[in-house]
């Protein structure tokens, strides 16, 4: 089913000649999932960083001194996760 995959790169400019993919993770491949999280959280951080706070919002308001606020920043989406 996945032998002799090619693809073709859609850009600005066009798509590209047909290349030969050799390696790679199958988009049905539990692993995908993960590495999805992993690239899309390491993305947001950088893209946040040093604006937290005036990007964050309050889950839980702060009850007393030994009892701060809930905040976050960002929202990570991932698809639906489900390893069968």
């Amino acid at each position: 089913m996945y032998t002799n995959t090619r693809a073709v790169i859609l850009t600005p400019d066009g798509e590209t000649q047909e290349i030969d993919i050799f390696a790679g993770v199958l988009q049905e491949d539990t692993l995908a999932l993960y590495l999805f999280i992993i690239v899309l959280d390491c993305a947001l951080r950088k893209a946040t960083e040093g604006m937290e706070e005036e990007l964050r919002f309050t889950i839980t308001p702060k009850r007393s001194r030994r009892t701060p606020a809930v905040t976050l920043t960002d929202l990570d989406f991932a698809d639906d996760m489900l390893a069968e």
